[in-house]
């Protein structure tokens, strides 16, 4: 995951996240059905955004149901986990969109 980050900022990439094999991201709620958009449209103060995983019954996530998040790519990032984010320099400011899920 350091690696991915690194790679992320020389790259020039805005947001980052992991992703396992298993799964996707749906966008439902972002009107365009688009991940790039509706990361475009949060405040540049917000470094991460949660999302839930998407449970219909209470057998669909049997490892883990706390979600996942994007980080924007900055200095001292480092991942919390596959599902968090951390920085080392200051406290995360993180918006959570109940609309944006993991499949």
């Amino acid at each position: 995951m350091e690696m991915a980050i690194v790679m992320a900022r020389n790259s020039g990439m805005d947001w980052i996240l992991h992703l396992d094999t298993d799964e996707l991201i749906n966008p439902a709620g972002g009107g365009e059905y688009s991940l790039r958009k509706l990361l475009h449209d949060i405040p540049r103060d917000v470094d991460m955004v949660v999302f839930p995983n998407y449970v219909r019954n209470p057998n669909c996530f049997l490892t883990y149901r706390n979600g996942k998040s994007i980080a924007r790519v900055q200095d001292h990032l480092r991942p919390n986990g596959a599902h968090r984010w951390h920085n080392y320099m200051k406290t995360p400011k993180y918006v959570a969109i109940s609309f944006l899920l993991i499949l």
